[in-house]
């Protein structure tokens, strides 16, 4: 009856901690339970039944224990309540979960579905990866599948999503005991069970189907959905890219009247979902946005960042800035925050908000750059210069920089003198600081077109000589002896790169920079053992190669700008090229405008804040003929963001129509950690009709003895025809060869389960104090070589056909 009666408990447990040595399993197992459905952590009492327990696990069953009793064996239902009991108060007990583990092995096959499904919940809630284990426990349960009952289904695929385990057979027979259950069971079970297919990437759609179905069901019916399975529905069906318009029109009427009550996680998740979804339900994520403002200070940074990233879609602004403004004021602007806004205004080609954003980033007028990095401190007001410069603005752009260095800036923002953008005021206030005195300023303003006389450009019909500009820009970051960089952060890898750049390399020779940045590597990280994802060495010259070939019109795209480096060796070994760069992460993207600034190529390099998935669909609008129409051509592609989207980016690429014909990609990375689905379907799925594929093998820059290829393709000029035109073959030959190509199309298990490998690797990378020695890179490159090769993905000198 779940009463906490304190002196009963308190009495209940003194006696049972003093007689546990006399307990049978049934009695440990129930004390257990009881006092975890009542939510009471009494440790000693844990303590002293997790002593009876082991003891009884590992010793002889029928030998007689110190209190004359014969000890007895935990029969399964004991065990997996016991398990579940110490799980659900957070008991970590390293032996104890050893003991459960080694004596339940050899009896797996005589439990029950519930009985199994609690003790895979078990070891998971207490995060136990213990993968002999859970391989005995998939055994058994694929044995009994058909008994399990839905929430038997959700809480076992729970267990091995939590523990990111992805065994395919199991989760393959819980899919099809849950398809005839879904309908009649409770909304979080529904919930649990879509949450834990999505986390494994397992792309089921019947059963994502039907998890729909009864979802739109029981909330026509008017059945209650907590917020908490609401948003882990949505955010499932966004994370496998199944956009269910009905499911979503349901959510989001369901949920319009009770966001106010949602925690910040479901918003943000939520929020995350729509835009990933592309919903652009106004009413719906405005909601979103009210719920947000009024919980603000309860939200951790990621919830800010996807509650932002979806509000910086919508047509207007005006929210995500509201909230935006608000969680910049309280110090809670992560970087990927203004991320989202930053790559906004860029995208709707707001000079105005551009520099507002870069100036708050970099702590506005008192300097506190440390609210977002000291290094992107220094990066945000370069870039800010830079912008304004090449917008024709040189006022601003020297004050900008000469606030950067002097604290004591006064800011006027959304005001103009002169005709400039933004008008910046250095000085203490007693009077003007004379810009046109400078000669250096006298140099910016005419490279932005204007005269001596005047405070701004914007009235120039010439418009910005750009060369003159980044030119000029180089001597103005040369002035500075570092004193910009003070605050960086010690521990940043982009902080440190530019102090060490500025060290070693010249200002307005790019090689210069380059070589800084390789010298960087070598003699910074590579002692430390630590990889610095650029490519360098004998990969930057198999690129530069491949990227030869492409068309003599036309720019190069590279998607994953990183902090600069590959941006500055595409530039140098294409000089009649643009070179167009995209770059999810600001505090990358602001470093490696920095960098290209220093190193003078400001005029022919652009850098691209956001995902790429918002930027490739909004680019062409960036780059008008007069006459009007696009004058963006793709010539070649660099790919060096997260090889996982790849394939995603490529077909959105040529989606926009503007990858010429004979175009060359190349991608890097795609052995390790891996891209194989982007391989798998330039070989053998939809891109085999379009591309000529290959491989390239290379050796990882400034990591010896690990293997990596480059991915490099070349559009035809004449693709095959596209099914239903004219060219294609129709009546009942044209059937025939539709599903003889939807059916090619159809991507092997294999390949899934190969990407699942390639984002596990990539996650432990990336997080937070995770880190993956040379070595295990190196195991984990001769692995999918391996792998790939009996998908007949492999050199070409190595390659053989696969049936």
């Amino acid at each position: 009856i779940e009463c906490t009666h304190g002196q009963l408990l308190e009495a209940i447990s003194a006696q049972a901690s003093s007689k546990c040595d006399a307990f049978s399993p049934q009695e440990l197992a129930n004390t257990a339970w009881a006092w975890a459905t009542l939510r009471v952590v009494d440790r000693p009492l844990l303590d002293a039944i997790s002593a009876r327990a082991i003891s009884t696990l590992i010793g002889r069953p029928g030998a007689v224990g110190a209190c004359g009793r014969k000890q007895e064996d935990f029969r399964p239902q004991e065990l997996g309540n016991l398990a579940w009991s110490f799980a659900k108060l957070e008991y970590q007990h390293e032996p104890l979960w050893e003991a459960i583990s080694a004596a339940s092995s050899s009896t797996l096959h005589v439990f029950r579905a519930q009985e199994l499904a609690n003790l895979a919940w078990a070891f998971a809630t207490v995060g136990r990866a213990d993968l002999p284990f859970l391989d005995v426990i998939a055994s058994a349960a694929l044995n009994i599948c058909a008994d399990f009952n839905a929430q038997d289904c959700a809480n076992t695929a729970w267990a091995f999503a939590a523990l990111r385990v992805r065994h395919r057979p199991l989760l393959e027979a819980l899919s099809a005991a849950a398809n005839a259950k879904m309908r009649d069971t409770l909304p979080k079970h529904l919930a649990t069970t879509a949450w834990s297919f999505a986390t494994l990437r397992m792309e089921d759609l019947p059963l994502m189907s039907v998890i729909s179905a009864a979802a739109i069901a029981k909330i026509e019916s008017g059945r209650k959905f907590d917020p908490h399975s609401l948003a882990s529905i949505v955010w499932a069906f966004a994370t496998v890219a199944v956009k269910d318009q009905q499911l979503m029109e349901s959510i989001a009427s369901s949920a319009h009247t009770t966001m106010q009550m949602w925690n910040p996680q479901d918003i943000g998740n939520i929020a995350w979902a729509c835009s990933s979804l592309n919903v652009g339900d106004g009413p719906f994520l405005n909601a979103i946005a009210e719920a947000a403002m009024s919980k603000i200070n309860e939200f951790r940074a990621s919830e800010v960042e996807m509650t932002l990233w979806a509000l910086s879609r919508l047509e207007r602004l005006d929210s995500a800035e509201r909230l935006g403004t608000h969680v910049e004021a309280t110090g809670q602007l992560s970087v990927l925050g203004f991320g989202a806004l930053l790559g906004a205004h860029e995208q709707r080609g707001s000079l105005m908000g551009q520099v507002a954003w870069l100036w708050r980033a970099a702590g506005g007028k008192k300097g506190d750059g440390a609210r977002c990095g000291g290094a992107l401190a220094t990066a945000a007001l370069t870039s800010a210069a830079a912008r304004l410069a090449m917008a024709g603005d040189a006022v601003g752009a020297r004050a900008v920089l000469e606030a950067h260095r002097d604290w004591s800036a006064r800011t006027i923002l959304g005001g103009s003198r002169g005709g400039s953008t933004t008008a910046f005021i250095v000085g203490d206030g007693d009077g003007d600081k004379d810009e046109v005195s400078d000669p250096l300023l006298r140099r910016i303003i005419a490279a932005c077109g204007a005269d001596d006389g005047g405070g701004g450009s914007g009235s120039s019909d010439q418009g910005p000589h750009h060369a003159d500009v980044a030119a000029d820009l180089v001597e103005i970051l040369a002035e500075e002896p570092g004193t910009a960089l003070a605050a960086a952060r010690p521990d940043s890898k982009p902080a440190l790169l530019l102090h060490f750049v500025r060290a070693r390399a010249r200002p307005g020779d790019p090689a210069s920079v380059c070589a800084a940045v390789e010298a960087f590597a070598g003699e910074v990280l590579s002692p430390a053992r630590q990889w610095f994802k650029i490519v360098g060495g004998a990969k930057a010259e198999l690129i530069a190669e491949a990227l030869r070939d492409a068309p003599p019109e036309g720019v190069i795209l590279e998607i994953g700008t990183y902090l600069g480096y590959s941006a500055l060796r595409l530039a140098m070994a294409h000089p009649d090229r643009r070179i167009v760069s995209l770059e999810v992460d600001p505090t990358h993207a602001l470093t490696a405008q920095y960098l290209v600034a220093f190193a003078g190529l400001a005029h022919r390099i652009d850098i691209w804040s956001g995902h790429s998935q918002d930027l490739l669909r909004t680019l062409p609008a960036h780059y008008r003929r007069p006459e009007g129409g696009s004058a963006l051509a793709v010539a070649g592609v660099f790919m060096d963001q997260c090889g996982s989207r790849f394939w995603a980016d490529l077909e959105a690429i040529r989606a926009t129509g503007l990858l010429l014909p004979g175009a060359v990609v190349v991608a890097d990375n795609v052995l390790k950690p891996g891209a194989p689905l982007f391989l798998w379907q330039l070989f053998a799925g939809r891109g085999a009709r379009d591309f000529e594929a290959d491989v390239l093998s290379v050796e990882e820059f400034a990591m010896p003895g690990v293997e990596d290829w480059l991915g490099v393709a070349r559009l035809r000029r004449r693709p095959a025809p596209a099914e239903g035109s004219a060219e294609a073959p129709g009546g009942e030959e044209g059937q025939q060869v539709a599903a003889e190509g939807a059916e090619a199309d159809a991507v092997p298990e294999v390949v899934h389960d190969l990407e699942w490998v390639a984002r596990c690797c990539r996650d432990r990378a990336e997080s937070a104090g995770g880190s993956v020695s040379f070595e295990a890179w190196a195991a984990h490159s001769a692995e999918m070589r391996a792998r790939l090769a009996e998908l007949g993905i492999a050199p070409s000198a190595e390659r053989k056909r696969v049936p």
